[in-house]
């Protein structure tokens, strides 16, 4: 699977825009995770970069279940902390010479 084009590009940034738009501005069908309806909101929004291989879900589940509802800066660390370990394990796949393991951390 390739890198999507700019048209994906463009409509998933479109998407991004214009849902948190449409959503009520609190309902328990937009708590995903958090009950922070911004929490919930980003983090299924980044959930749904699965479909196009740009997420893991295991990944996604396993940040959110560390980060505190609500508190921007657990949100921050956390992501960050993920983003890391991720990197360091690209990084290392590369070393063996593995670019397709190496390709699929990052």
């Amino acid at each position: 699977m390739g890198l999507p084009n700019m048209k994906h590009l463009l409509t998933l940034s479109l998407l991004a825009f214009f849902i948190p738009l449409l959503l009520p501005v609190h309902s328990e069908a937009t708590n995903f995770v958090f009950e922070n309806d911004q929490f919930s909101f980003q983090a299924l929004r980044t959930a749904g970069y699965t479909f196009s291989g740009g997420a893991d879900i295991a990944e996604c589940l396993s940040t959110c279940s560390r980060i505190t509802d609500g508190d921007v800066e657990s949100w921050y660390e956390e992501w960050l902390s993920t983003a890391i370990r991720l990197n360091l394990m690209a990084d290392s796949f590369m070393e063996e010479g593995s670019r397709e393991s190496a390709r699929v951390c990052c």
